[in-house]
Order: structure tokens, then sequence, then C-alpha cells
């Protein structure tokens, strides 16, 4: 149907929702939006969704989110055959507290230079969620690192008190923390 938008397919290798699947495109602006609900309208998508796809489905929902590219470590060409998310589920009220916190590791990763990408995301449509995702080329890369992300920031840091105090602060924003592994399915994917 001609669609603009580049979609990546991803499905579910861990977690109770195995037969899951999540299709995803990144990125653009919130005016490129109604370009879209525009082109969908005339190619009729929707229809042609419900009639072909709809009646396999059981749940699907759409989410919207902004990516933070600022606190981000994704190249554009960058490759890879899974991915590891992060799902933050936010209490309320620590929405500049976690941005801080973010923020500062995620500049003592790139500091660093920690050898891994990450890609920060934040849920703009009723969810108090937000996720990193960590991109793996096999199940091998996802084994632990050699030097742990915590002893990364205490030397960025020059204190381990002050790692472990913030590593403590970045827990105490979230009511619970999940964990998927999805592959990606260049089969399904465009």
């Amino acid at each position: 149907m001609n669609d603009p938008r580049t979609w990546h397919v991803y499905q579910a290798v861990t977690g109770p929702h195995m037969n899951s699947y999540i299709i995803r495109h990144c990125c653009e602006s919130w005016s490129d939006l109604d370009d879209y609900r525009q082109w969908n309208t005339k190619s009729k998508a929707t229809e042609n969704w419900r009639e072909n796809v709809g009646k396999y489905t059981a749940h699907f929902e759409r989410n919207l989110s902004e990516a933070d590219i600022k606190n981000s470590n994704w190249p554009a060409d960058l490759k890879y055959n899974y991915v590891g998310v992060n799902t933050y589920h936010l209490k309320l009220g620590h929405n500049e507290a976690i941005v801080k916190d973010k923020k500062t590791m995620s500049d003592a990763a790139k500091n660093e230079n920690w050898p891994y990408n990450w890609f920060w995301e934040d849920y703009v449509n009723g969810k108090l969620e937000m996720s990193l995702a960590i991109p793996y080329m096999n199940y091998g890369a996802m084994a632990p690192p050699e030097v742990k992300f915590s002893e990364m920031l205490t030397k960025q840091l020059k204190s381990k008190k002050k790692a472990k105090e913030l590593l403590k602060n970045w827990l105490s924003h979230f009511k619970s923390i999940s964990y998927n592994v999805y592959v990606l399915r260049e089969d399904l994917s465009m």
C-alpha cells in the first residue's frame, strides 16, 4: 500500500505473552502524525487491517512515546537481532528526579565509553511507563558484562557511595520494573 513509514516487527521470546508482536516505527515529529493519518485515510490501510489481520488478533493497542535521543546511545546504522527491554512503571511525582538521574547515568556511560548501546523512551499516552532498550546480536551477547554498570558508575562519579546512592534513588522512582527479550523479525519488517 506504499506505506510511507518503515516498520520493524518484534516477537517476544521471554515472558508470559510469547505469541505477541510489537510493530514499531521510530522517529518522527508530532505533525508527522497528522500526515500519516491523512495517508491512512486515503489508502484505507485501517480497513485492510480490520479485514485481513484484525480477525486473527486477540488484542492490540497503540502506544505513543517520545524518544529520549539525548540520553540514548543508538546509532542509525546499528545492527542487532534481539532487544532486551526494561519497562519501568513510574511512581507519581518522580518525573523531575527521573530525568535528572537518567541523564547522570547516561552521561556517565557515555563518558566512560560504555561498550553498549541503549535507547530510552517515555510513554506519553496515559501509561506511567518508560523503557530502556538494549540491542544484542545473539544470546551470548546478553551475558553480564565483565565490568558491572555500578563499577563503571563508581569510576565516573569517583565515589562508591555516590554511585550506590544514585542507583538507590533510581530504583525508588518505580513501582515495579519488568524485563522481556524480543527478536527482530526481519521477515515481517519493512
